[in-house]
């Protein structure tokens, strides 16, 4: 009888730590909602990458990590983070120290469950990995060229100054251009009442 009473005491704890291994898909959907779905999303592209089938391009550990300090495994030289980094424009992702690894292992759950449940309902032309239309070309034909195709396309984001001075430049010679334009419109309108008045003034002579 002791011998089993101790086993059973033994075991317990073993099997309380394998079932809060077990990944929660409905708390992960929830803890998604709130702390996700302003940057991401699971199909579409936002201001980060859209994140069907994350888990098969990065490994669960390597995910916990970023997620809790993307800059930390930036800087650490990770090829995969440098990439993704500038990609997305060096847009920094915020970290998420309040998550808990359970709690990310929940969202990466929910995140698998739902590309499963996508794989389906996805057309032919979706564009290739983390839906990108634009990818390989310069952020800011991404960002400001708008094309009818799948995916969301991303804003300029307020800390993009360089697009924001070229779009301010691009703005400057337009109205340069156009005041031009008008100018130099008034000055031929001017010569041609000059002309002929120079003109009627040499019929009145004659």
């Amino acid at each position: 009888m002791k011998t089993i009473l101790l086993s059973v005491i033994i075991l317990l704890p073993i099997g309380c730590n394998a079932s809060a291994a077990e990944p929660d898909t409905l708390q992960g959907k929830a803890l998604f909602q709130k702390n996700c779905t302003s940057c991401h999303a699971v199909q579409t592209r936002i201001v980060g990458p859209a994140l069907r089938n994350v888990s098969h391009r990065h490994s669960e550990a390597w995910l916990i990590k970023f997620i809790h300090s993307s800059q930390s495994v930036i800087k650490s030289g990770d090829t995969s983070a440098l990439r993704l980094f500038n990609q997305f424009n060096q847009t920094v992702m915020p970290d998420h120290p309040s998550l808990g690894d359970q709690d990310i292992k929940n969202i990466i759950s929910y995140i698998r469950s739902e590309s499963n449940n996508a794989i389906a309902k996805l057309p032919i032309t979706m564009a290739p990995e983390d839906n990108d239309p634009y990818k390989g070309e310069s952020g800011f034909v991404r960002q400001v060229v708008y094309i009818d195709l799948p995916g969301t396309h991303v804003p300029i984001l307020p800390n993009d100054y360089r697009t924001w001075f070229f779009i301010a430049v691009l703005i400057f010679l337009s109205l340069l251009t156009l005041f031009t334009v008008i100018k130099a419109k008034t000055l031929i309108v001017n010569l041609k009442e000059k002309h002929g008045q120079k003109t009627i003034t040499g019929d009145n002579l004659s």
